[in-house]
């Protein structure tokens, strides 16, 4: 059941053992798990902050979408940068 799951969020902008470091899907395996420590529960906030940010991404047109990016709240510190 959904309600029972437990969300974490592992949440990064650089790896030292990636010069050029794009993203999570860039790490090898035993990369990925060494970041398993710093992983943070996912609260309500972060899940509010996704729900409005597929909102403005599915708008009609690109205004939602600049609004959230310029109004970033931080609790996704790297989803405007994702989206843009």
């Amino acid at each position: 059941m959904l309600a029972d799951a437990s969300l974490s969020l592992v949440s990064i902008d650089r790896h030292p053992a990636v010069e050029r470091f794009l993203g999570l899907g860039q790490l090898e395996p035993e990369q990925l798990a060494a970041l398993l420590p710093r992983r943070a529960p996912v609260e309500p906030r972060h899940l509010q902050a996704g729900q409005e940010a597929w909102q403005a991404f599915r708008a009609a047109d690109t205004a939602a979408l600049e609004s959230f990016i310029a109004d970033d709240s931080g609790d996704l510190p790297f989803l405007g940068a994702a989206l843009t």
